[in-house]
């Protein structure tokens, strides 16, 4: 199972759209937030399920502040990440992804791609932005999902919106 990661695009869907072309055919589309009606349209002319998630910059939008994905052999945490507290680090979040019983935590906010372990083999995995990189290169994510084991990657987005001034 092939599953496209995004998060933090804050209005501008550009940059992701052209990551994602390349990454297709996808299974799904998991969106960690901000700007939360962002991936609907593309999701919907690419004919791609998506599951997404509200931000701290989604003021207004009627969507979840977080979804346990089941993918069958595994399940995943989708959230911003702003309520577990991630630009101070990822304590809370590791023991929300242990409560729910996920494989993987799915987060955005930070605008910084990030792809790691805690103990017991639990992935913490930021996509980081596609448009708004606060360290690094603009990018999107890849989660490949076969017999039980998550590979996450890092792919970088061709953005030509991709700003120093950045959103809070």
């Amino acid at each position: 199972m092939r599953i496209a990661v995004v998060s933090d695009t804050h209005g501008s869907w550009q940059g992701a759209q052209a990551a994602l072309a390349e990454l297709m055919p996808l299974d799904l589309l998991l969106f960690a937030g901000d700007n939360y009606r962002d991936p609907f349209g593309w999701a919907q002319h690419e004919s791609v399920p998506v599951v997404a998630v509200t931000g701290n910059c989604d003021v207004g939008a009627h969507g979840p502040g977080e979804e346990v994905v089941d993918l069958g052999s595994v399940k995943v945490l989708l959230t911003h990440g702003h309520r577990y507290g991630v630009k101070w680090g990822l304590q809370r979040l590791y023991f929300r992804g242990l409560e729910v019983g996920a494989a993987a935590v799915v987060f955005g906010h930070t605008h910084q791609a990030v792809a790691t372990y805690g103990e017991g083999g639990l992935l913490l995995f930021n996509p980081g932005s596609p448009n708004y990189p606060r360290s690094g290169t603009p990018s999107i994510g890849l989660l490949e999902v076969e017999g039980g084991l998550i590979t996450p990657r890092h792919i970088r987005a061709a953005s030509k919106t991709a700003l120093t001034n950045q959103p809070k």
